[in-house]
């Protein structure tokens, strides 16, 4: 139930008692319209639920997704990673591109990111402030590190020998014992990982130590940059839809009116 409002003007804190101000599980805030337009407009909602509904619906926080509802390898060695962030300019792209890189053991210049389509990608929420760090960047490392271990798993049913004695680097999966090796891009081709990727990304599985590193944590071009810098880059605020219509919100010359 939301029980506070804190009002930034006065720095008051209000109780609200009213019924009308109730969380039902699974659906969100019941208000009106109009009060919740005057609530925004008084100062800040602070909200207390006892469930974490929207985050089970999400890519990103609580819910558990297919690994190919996140990434895909390519016959080209190119593999595709999805998310629901949008580019700002604030640098998601080249985050979450780190993310998976260093997960799956390629380089940088191998992936090949989509963000925002929402025919495509998972529903990570919304792009704000800096969520997509603390949000988007475990799911897309785990879901790379799971598509890793399957690819890994697939190389070693084909050697029939134990996967745990594999390496993999630049994304080529070796076996040190006979110098045989295989590409994601050789295995993409085989119609088991197509299967395999069905698999939801396990909650629990094993990453890659900060301390070895390779990727994260250092300076990798923007792939974006050059469209950013000449102006070529689309903002949301760039969007134009078909029929598209503008919204305003008209404010009371008032507090109270």
């Amino acid at each position: 139930m939301i029980d506070k409002i804190f009002d930034i003007e006065s720095a008051e804190i209000f109780e609200l008692e009213s019924e009308e101000y109730v969380v039902a599980p699974g659906d969100g805030i019941e208000m009106s319209r109009r009060t919740f337009v005057q609530l925004l407009g008084a100062g800040i909602l602070v909200t207390i639920t006892g469930d974490v509904t929207l985050a089970r619906r999400r890519g990103g926080r609580g819910q558990t997704i297919p690994i190919a509802a996140r990434l895909q390898v390519g016959k080209d060695g190119i593999i595709t990673v999805m998310t629901g962030k949008v580019e700002e300019g604030q640098g998601p792209r080249t985050e979450l591109l780190q993310a998976a890189a260093e997960e799956l053991r390629v380089a940088a210049g191998q992936i090949r990111m989509v963000l925002a389509d929402t025919a495509l990608v998972p529903d990570d929420g919304m792009t704000a402030g800096s969520r997509t760090t603390p949000q988007n960047f475990p799911p897309v490392r785990r879901a790379a590190a799971a598509a890793r271990e399957i690819l890994t798993r697939l190389a070693a049913e084909q050697w029939q020998v134990d996967s745990a004695g594999l390496k993999v680097q630049n994304g080529i999966i070796t076996n040190p014992a006979t110098k045989q090796t295989l590409t994601y891009g050789q295995l993409a081709g085989i119609k088991d990982v197509g299967e395999a990727f069905k698999q939801n990304v396990p909650p629990e599985i094993t990453l890659t130590d900060v301390g070895d590193w390779k990727i994260c944590g250092t300076a990798v071009p923007r792939p974006n940059i050059r469209d950013i810098v000449t102006g070529a880059h689309r903002y949301p605020s760039d969007i134009v839809r078909p029929n598209m219509l503008y919204g305003k919100v008209l404010r009371p010359p008032s507090y109270g009116a």
